[in-house]
């Protein structure tokens, strides 16, 4: 072989290595880079852990009735949990994740549908969690919390699948986390370590109630109440409402389904009513 054409092939030859070892260095560094861009679920949790508890009703002779998860969101004194855990209870006390207890002194809110409750507790020096500022979005990685006998040990690591509404207009994030007994109440984090929501069963599977009903309990404006409200809201709280997505799940225009000029023409309005004020309002006049 002539030597200006082996040296021809030489000189392609290394060139072909020196591409290859270009290629699988970008792809070595790339996949360290996503590695250290993945949520480290059990730091997140860890952080937020302090703030996770178990709330334990009685009735009137002090005999517990009911237990569950919840946190305490920003304040030491203010725990959030499930409402129907006080159907037929007098009093309530919060675990924290310490092993200490602390009395609910009183209510800062209550919604039967949503099943949430803002309790006013004794202070616990608990380290409270935040609720995150904004929404969390479709495809998000979250990581959900949980109490076992007070002890905030247990955690799932899940994504935001869809959003939400119930027929009152509270949104829901629809979750493909696992979801039991011990993180239903429980804070649903963001990938740092902010609530965007509070775990939650529904006959669909499990939702995350948004960080924005929270909010609405626990702020300045709520109305507040007595443990005997909260009390008596309990017997209509409990399984979730019928949840859908009503940009997917109202009918379409384009479906011929029999539907008159008129029918079509207040379901457009009832698209656009959604967009501005919500399922209720959509749905009060959807065809």
């Amino acid at each position: 072989m002539p030597a200006d054409v082996e040296t021809e092939e030489g000189n392609a030859m290394r060139t072909g290595l020196a591409s290859l070892g270009a290629a699988c260095l970008a792809f070595t560094i790339a996949g360290v880079a996503a590695a250290g861009d993945a949520i480290d679920a059990v730091a997140v949790y860890d952080a937020v852990a302090p703030s996770v508890g178990l709330v334990v009703t009685f009735d009137d002779e002090r005999y517990p009735v009911e237990s569950g998860a919840g946190f305490f969101v920003g304040a030491a004194d203010v725990f959030v949990t499930q409402l129907h855990l006080f159907a037929g209870a007098t009093s309530a006390s919060v675990k924290t994740a310490d092993g200490s207890y602390v009395d609910v002194v009183g209510v800062l809110g209550h919604d039967a549908a949503t099943d949430l409750v803002a309790l006013r507790t004794e202070e616990s020096g608990v380290e409270p969690a935040a609720l995150a500022a904004a929404r969390a979005r479709v495809g998000a990685t979250v990581v959900l919390g949980g109490s076992v006998d007070g002890m905030a040990t247990a955690f799932g690591l899940g994504t935001v699948t869809d959003t939400l509404s119930d027929a009152h207009g509270n949104r829901f994030y629809s979750l493909d986390a696992p979801m039991d007994v011990w993180n239903a109440g429980a804070p649903v984090l963001d990938a740092d370590g902010a609530v965007v929501g509070v775990a939650a069963h529904t006959q669909t599977g499990p939702v995350a109630i948004t960080a924005q009903a929270v909010n609405a309990l626990v702020n300045d404006d709520a109305e507040g109440g007595t443990l005997s409200d909260a009390v008596a809201a309990a017997d209509s709280a409990g399984l979730l409402g019928e949840l859908v997505n009503p940009a997917r799940d109202l009918p379409s225009l384009d479906v011929d389904d029999g539907a008159t000029p008129g029918e079509k023409a207040a379901l457009l309005v009832a698209l656009a009513l959604f967009v501005v004020g919500g399922y209720e309002l959509a749905t009060s006049i959807s065809p």
